[in-house]
């Protein structure tokens, strides 16, 4: 079942009603074709209710999940949809029979969202991400709300896949705006704590129809599609074949080092050691022969040597590496079976 944070979507202008009061209208010519547009007034537009435009042929209708507030955790799903387009009814602003709409509309853009529980520190899940800044077919992003996304990096933008990862809490209530304040205090906050908020968003048919793996973008297709959207497109981001494995590797180590506040003097110093510990094929006894050859007498190298075989233990159980990859599982396998 898909959980969608936004949606537009698309009706005949046959099964609604306005106001046009509550509209500015415009009237354009085309090939001498005189067409007349109405777009809800900037001044009616409420939290939940992002846009409504009728022309001569169909209505589109922009919502956010904001619209309901006790549903906002769980989104706009396949459950309550009835109730989300009851809400835009009980606005005032548009009058339509929400049962026709659920089995009429088709979808123009969504954002498809997992809430992933009960991760502490959200942070230490979505900065080891920025390793696969190194996939080269996505361009990656670090927020100033400690957000990271990915997009896609082809020549039309819009036309992209993209991703992004962030603390739900911190986003929520780290809003400044009065708009958001007043929202916020319909909500449990506690609700939202501890959520690593994974989210994509697709502005054309052609996407839709190939991640949520359905034939047509009717509003039903694409709110009972059991296809795992984010799941599959963190996937092609974490794919790094186009790449040196080892190189990758290596990254991770260095970043993660970098992560433990561990200096950068420090890591070359235990870069070159590594180097060694791998010339010398992890043989501690030709690494102390190494350590003492040219050493004076009087020098105690027993310091060093036990820096060499905690690191070699440290290397032979790959421990360095492993808070990338253990996040990186996580996070699939929470996003599969969501």
């Amino acid at each position: 079942m898909q959980h969608l944070d936004s949606l537009q979507i698309q009706i005949s202008n046959q099964i609604i009603s306005i106001n046009p009061q509550n509209f500015n209208k415009s009237d354009n010519q085309i090939n001498d074709v005189e067409y007349t547009s109405f777009k809800l007034k900037p001044n009616l537009l409420t939290t939940g209710i992002n846009n409504i435009y009728v022309n001569d042929s169909h209505c589109n209708i922009s919502i956010s999940s904001k619209l309901i507030p006790e549903q906002y955790y769980d989104m706009i799903t396949n459950n309550n949809i009835e109730r989300y387009l009851n809400g835009i009814i009980a606005t005032g602003l548009i009058q339509f029979n929400a049962n026709e709409v659920i089995e009429n509309a088709i979808v123009l853009t969504c954002d498809t969202t997992n809430n992933i529980p009960n991760i502490k520190d959200v942070a230490t899940y979505i900065n080891p991400l920025l390793v696969y800044r190194v996939n080269d077919r996505y361009i990656c992003k670090l927020y100033k709300d400690q957000s990271i996304g990915f997009i896609r990096d082809i020549k039309y933008k819009k036309k992209a896949e993209q991703i992004r990862f962030y603390d739900k809490h911190l986003e929520l209530f780290g809003s400044k705006k009065s708009e958001d304040k007043k929202f916020l205090r319909q909500l449990n906050p506690e609700q939202f704590r501890d959520v690593l908020r994974v989210e994509s968003k697709f502005k054309t048919a052609k996407q839709m129809r190939k991640y949520f793996n359905v034939k047509s973008v009717t509003l039903l297709d694409i709110l009972n599609s059991p296809a795992s959207v984010n799941y599959n497109i963190f996937n092609k981001i974490t794919d790094i074949k186009n790449i040196s494995i080892e190189s990758f590797e290596n990254f991770k180590t260095f970043y993660e080092m970098r992560e433990q506040k561990i200096k950068r003097a420090t890591i070359e110093k235990r870069a070159g050691m590594m180097k060694i510990i791998e010339m010398l094929n992890s043989d501690i006894r030709l690494i102390k022969l190494f350590i003492n050859t040219g050493s004076s007498e009087k020098s105690n190298n027993s310091a060093v040597i036990k820096d060499y075989k905690q690191l070699i233990k440290a290397m032979d159980s790959v421990s360095i590496n492993e808070t990338v990859d253990q996040r990186v599982n996580e996070i699939k396998q929470y996003l599969k079976v969501a």
